[in-house]
């Protein structure tokens, strides 16, 4: 078992914490903290597995038959369709 830690969060994150506790979705403050702390390391993760596959896209430069004014009105035109197809 980890050893003891004195944290300050803030008015904001104790009476956030407070009412998750007190709203039975938790028992206590370490384990709201420790929920927390996971859901920081999965969202660390997501940004490690997007940073090289963004870089290597960087990287790669513009490939020589992308038109981007092209692109763009392709993408305005799809956009125009969906929305008079959600009205």
């Amino acid at each position: 078992m980890g050893r003891n830690k004195s944290v300050s969060s803030g008015d904001y994150y104790e009476d956030f914490t407070e009412s998750k506790i007190s709203g039975g979705r938790f028992k206590n403050v370490s384990i709201v903290t420790r929920a927390g702390l996971g859901f920081l390391k999965e969202e660390e993760q997501r940004v490690i597995a997007l940073r090289d596959p963004v870089q290597q896209g960087i990287s790669s430069g513009i490939h020589p038959g992308f038109h981007p004014k092209k692109h763009l009105a392709k993408l305005k035109s799809l956009k125009k369709q969906n929305d008079l197809l959600q009205n």
